[in-house]
């Protein structure tokens, strides 16, 4: 005999993280990036814990110089002979994503 309540369908919020993470990493630009994050807490908390990767994977399809844009960020950190992967240093890493974010975003608003 089936049950008198119908099992609701699995949502979004109870997807696991890395399955989140991969939804907003296929996300063709920042818009739908940012509407995802709007949607609900626990969206927006799996975009800020997955920030980097996120914003790696969505970046070069919205910026085709992205790419370049890194490069000439290695070529200046290894002149001034600073280490070229950041994972040492969290901070100079987040500061660095943020700064570029900002770039990008700013750019992509011109016409």
């Amino acid at each position: 005999m089936p049950s008198a309540q119908a099992k609701s369908p699995p949502s979004l919020t109870s997807l696991p993280p890395e399955i989140i993470r991969q939804i907003f990493e296929s996300a063709p630009d920042f818009s739908v990036v940012n509407a995802l994050t709007r949607t609900v807490r626990h969206l927006y908390a799996s975009y800020i814990a997955g920030y980097p990767a996120i914003f790696h994977a969505v970046a070069p399809r919205t910026q085709p110089e992205f790419p370049f844009a890194e490069q000439l960020l290695e070529t200046q950190e290894a002149a001034n002979d600073v280490p070229h992967s950041l994972s040492k240093d969290k901070d100079k890493r987040e500061t660095t994503h943020l700064a570029m974010s900002a770039y990008f975003r700013t750019s992509a608003a011109q016409p």
